[in-house]
């Protein structure tokens, strides 16, 4: 590539973040993850469906800790990585600074892996595992290694905000799975053909890099003393408050195996999940929006007051919507992820729906508080959720079982965005970090009333319909409370106009 094109390209790059298109490439890029993300967990079901099928309870077992410390793998060697690489690149230069600090992200991450690897393999000696889980963690953790350095990569397209090219590839790597573990199971290769699907889609994806990402995203890793350092120094206060709050997330589940029935502890657990599962879309919203907020905290703050509070009315928006739709179509969705066996479920995934709202808005906080390189606040606000949801899930666990979980885990989500809030404002070093104006009223005037007018639904349809396990007058009663939230929301003009600007454009897909 000529010296002009080089320089075409890195300008090109650098206006992304700063043009008038700004707040249309973060809608259409949202869309695209969250499209990418829904396609991703349908493909881990269907491979999740595949894989209990042809392994059995006791095989499934192995099967499922093997994966387990995989995914203990992937947090220890990801730190706050993710995040942190995001918020630095936003801030260097396109073309050799942002190459040089993708090379130190992709250095880190393979040192760490070979630091924790052995680790993982004497974990897996120690507890007696049987030779066939000592290789399937070997290789589950080869495909995580792999994996963080190809993520690497992808960090400077989230950076430039071309989404559409990151949610390519995280479902091209998602089938490469699925297809994995399919040939697996055909060629009847066990638990260690299964496992080996993961390494070699990732070696794949590796392999076809520059024509999946582009050649200017490709660096070999590289580790040196000073960028390790300022790396480490902007993804450990990130890591602590992860890992805080993957034991809050946690904390429930287990106390209600020390104190509940097995029953009880096993409906909550259904509950969890399903409410983990929603929590990556408003991860996702942060993933797109920090870097245009971080070059805004940088550069323009009003500009960066202003962006808040539009994101604060869209992460709203979407929090009430999923509120919406956990409270009025609980029943069918315990049946979808767990069958007539969890249908004591339906209460707590009920009295859990305000949280999908919580997280909205919790996530918006976490985004201002990174930008602005504040994320130390981030281990406080986290710790005060965890010190809350413990004397809450004490006292309410032992009155309601399940459903006294849900409660408690909704108002620790509560208290999370509450002090998010206040953390932001004492960031930001403003009287008021977010100005929505009347739109936060409107928002939610709408959802109550599509939420009532869903529930009346429910009610009048139910004599009429079918009755089943899929509950027909429940997905009736939330179709109309979403049409009728929508059609509220588009009468009141309460939608930012950027959002309306970009879902008006052409469908082509984000570059």
């Amino acid at each position: 590539m000529s010296d002009g094109a080089s320089n075409a390209r890195e300008a090109e790059a650098e206006a992304r973040l700063r043009d008038d298109k700004v707040a249309s490439r973060v809608v259409l890029g949202t869309a695209a993850r969250g499209g990418s993300f829904l396609a991703v967990q349908l493909l881990g079901l269907a491979g999740a469906i595949v894989t209990l099928r042809y392994l059995g309870a006791d095989e499934n077992g192995r099967y499922a800790a093997v994966i387990a410390l995989a995914t203990v793998f992937n947090a220890l060697t990801d730190v706050g990585l993710s995040v942190a690489a995001a918020r630095m690149l936003s801030l260097r230069r396109p073309g050799a600074e942002r190459q040089r600090m993708v090379s130190a992200v992709a250095g880190v991450r393979l040192s760490l892996s070979i630091a924790v690897a052995p680790a993982m393999l004497a974990f897996a000696l120690l507890a007696g595992y049987p030779s066939r889980m000592i290789a399937g963690v070997a290789l589950a953790a080869l495909g995580v290694a792999l994996q963080g350095i190809f993520a690497a990569y992808t960090t400077s397209l989230q950076v430039e905000l071309r989404q559409g090219r990151v949610a390519v590839t995280e479902l091209v790597r998602q089938s490469l799975t699925v297809l994995g573990i399919v040939i697996a199971v055909k060629t009847d290769a066990g638990l260690v053909g299964l496992v080996a699907a993961l390494p070699l889609a990732s070696a794949l994806m590796l392999l076809f890099s520059r024509w999946l990402l582009g050649r200017g995203q490709i660096v070999r890793p590289r580790l040196s003393r000073a960028e390790a350092s300022s790396i480490v120094r902007e993804a450990a206060p990130i890591a602590i408050a992860s890992i805080i709050g993957m034991v809050q997330m946690k904390f429930l589940v287990i106390l209600m195996s020390i104190i509940s029935a097995s029953d009880e502890t096993g409906y909550y657990g259904l509950t969890s999940r399903l409410y983990e599962l929603a929590g990556g879309l408003p991860m996702l919203v942060t993933a797109v929006v920090l870097p245009v907020l971080t070059v805004a905290a940088a550069e323009r703050r009003e500009r960066f007051v202003l962006m808040l509070g539009r994101l604060t009315v869209v992460t709203l928006i979407a929090g009430c919507l999923g509120t919406i739709v956990f409270a009025l179509a609980a029943r069918p969705l315990v049946f979808i992820l767990g069958g007539a066996d969890f249908e004591p479920s339906f209460a707590s995934v009920q009295a859990q729906a305000p949280s999908i709202l919580f997280v909205f808005l919790s996530q918006a906080a976490v985004a201002g508080i990174v930008a602005l390189g504040a994320q130390r606040r981030l281990t406080r606000v986290n710790g005060a959720g965890l010190l809350g949801i413990v004397p809450l899930g004490a006292v309410l666990v032992p009155l309601a079982d399940s459903t006294g979980a849900a409660v408690a885990a909704t108002l620790g989500d509560l208290i999370l965005v509450v002090g998010g809030y206040v953390a932001l404002r004492r960031a930001a070093g403003l009287p008021l970090a977010v100005r929505p104006g009347t739109d936060v009223v409107t928002v939610l005037l709408a959802a109550t009333v599509a939420f009532l007018a869903g529930l009346a639904a429910t009610e009048l349809t139910g004599p009429l319909l079918p009755s089943g396990a899929l509950d027909p007058a429940a997905i009736a009663g939330t179709a109309v409370a979403v049409a009728l939230f929508v059609l509220l929301l588009a009468a009141t003009r309460t939608l930012p106009g950027e959002v309306g600007a970009a879902l008006r454009r052409s469908p082509r897909a984000p570059a």
